[in-house]
């Protein structure tokens, strides 16, 4: 295909095969005969022509195509490029894209030029997937933004901003909650105020407001803390559908001896005595309190990365088959009761799938057998510390094990297991727990009547 100057741009684009544009190098030469020529109906052309290669094309394939297009459309007060852009998914995305190259971050500056985004009608939140991940945009408005704008303004800034919340280009944070919350509350659409109010009774901890203004809307009935907690994720859903600026996302659920929820959705946490409760968004609570999160993405309780203090054998995605309603029989017991350590090791490791035994001899008493094990699920893989005294323990004393408990809580282990199959005195296991508690360390213990669960749900008793 010939681009040089002999030919017209016209021609060109007449006789253009739309897979001849999936040359990144021809279609620079067409681009740069455009910005030569200025010809604005040539680019429109172009985008049409080019739309389908966009929007199958790979991640790398899509930047390359934009970073070719942008420098075209950063031409200020110029409305026929307005028009021109939002005639295909491709033009209004490259515009989209060339307002976030220039303003990566919206204030009340550039607040006139982002509404006129809203234009873009052909921007939503299936469309808005093909924007590669590099093009984000941040919202940072204060308080004056309620004055400085006519209200059919602030209608269109809201519009586009609910659109590009839900398409994942206004970055999820606490600064874009509250400019959203200032833009609704200086809204004259009685829409757009309720959801103001909705989002002030969460930022100021009113679960009660909270619950008022959502039974208004919502089809069921809510009053107390309780129904959030029965509801959680159909409330979550029931906002995000309404276009409510709620967001949840694990990484934003920071711990470091306190637990802080960065998310603007309530956390559910469940605390030592197993109760369920809610902390609201941007608040934070003492990481003793926890003992385990709720993931809203996988829809399961999680035990936090640097908890610590004592789990239940429930915890451990490892061995999630366990059966905890299980009743061992004496016949059971006895039989667990006279396994020694390194046949409970041999055990152990056949439900970890690791069949590399560590011999014990006189000279290892102080080893721990340290496995990889999983315990929020198949990705979450740390190391726990195996403390295992067998049948040659019928009392298992401090002396006993304060050795390995020592050397076990100043190790990288993440999870410390005491296992004993004889009885565990008083004293030893008061100091476990404390020493495993000072040192911040996750700690579990197993009994005789714990592995015979643990073996028959595996089938290996």
């Amino acid at each position: 295909m010939v681009t040089n100057d002999e030919v017209s741009l016209n021609t060109i684009l007449e006789i253009l095969d739309e897979r001849e544009l999936e040359n990144l190098t021809f279609f620079k030469r067409i681009i740069q005969r455009i910005s030569r020529e200025g010809d604005l109906i040539s680019l429109s052309r172009l985008m049409k022509k080019a739309n389908t290669n966009f929007i199958f094309g790979d991640e790398s394939y899509k930047e390359q195509l934009l970073k070719l297009l942008i420098p075209l459309l950063i031409i200020e007060d110029n409305p026929e490029l307005m028009v021109i852009c939002k005639r295909s998914i491709l033009g209004s995305i490259a515009y989209l894209c060339s307002f976030i190259n220039r303003y990566q971050v919206v204030t009340l500056n550039e607040l006139k030029e982002y509404s006129k985004l809203a234009k873009l009608d052909l921007l939503d939140e299936t469309s808005l997937r093909l924007i590669p991940k590099k093009y984000f945009l941040r919202l940072n408005l204060d308080e004056r933004v309620k004055e400085s704008l006519f209200k059919s303004t602030i209608n269109d800034v809201i519009q586009i901003s609910e659109i590009l919340f839900q398409g994942q280009i206004l970055v999820p944070c606490k600064d874009t909650v509250i400019s959203l919350q200032r833009l609704y509350e200086g809204s004259d659409k009685p829409g757009f105020e309720y959801k103001g109010r909705i989002i002030s009774a969460l930022l100021e901890d009113k679960i009660d407001v909270f619950l008022a203004y959502l039974s208004r809307i919502h089809p069921k009935n809510f009053s107390a803390e309780s129904d959030i907690i029965d509801n959680y994720i159909e409330i979550y859903n029931f906002l995000r559908r309404h276009s409510i600026p709620v967001f949840y996302d694990f990484s934003n659920i920071k711990t470091n001896r306190t637990l802080f929820n960065g998310n603007f959705y309530f956390l559910m946490i469940q605390v030592r005595d197993g109760t369920k409760k809610l902390l609201t968004p941007f608040q934070m609570v003492d990481i003793n309190d926890v003992q385990k999160i709720f993931d809203l993405n996988t829809g399961t309780f999680m035990t936090p990365k640097c908890k610590f203090g004592r789990l239940t054998i429930t915890d451990i995605f490892s061995f999630r088959k366990t059966d905890t309603n299980i009743v061992p029989i004496k016949q059971q017991i006895d039989i667990v009761k006279n396994l020694s350590e390194d046949e409970i090791e041999e055990k152990i490791r056949l439900i970890l799938k690791d069949l590399n035994p560590t011999p014990h001899g006189p000279t290892e008493r102080l080893d721990i057998i340290s496995l990889k094990l999983r315990i929020n699920n198949e990705d979450d893989v740390r190391i726990g510390g195996f403390i295992i005294k067998g049948k040659g323990y019928p009392k298992v004393t401090l002396g006993a094990v304060s050795n390995n408990i020592v050397k076990a809580v100043f190790s990288p282990i993440d999870l410390i297991i005491l296992v004993h199959t004889g009885t565990l005195l008083d004293e030893a296991l008061v100091y476990f727990i404390k020493l495993c508690e000072v040192t911040s360390k996750m700690y579990l213990v197993f009994d005789a009547r714990e592995l015979v669960k643990l073996f028959i749900s595996y089938e290996i008793l």
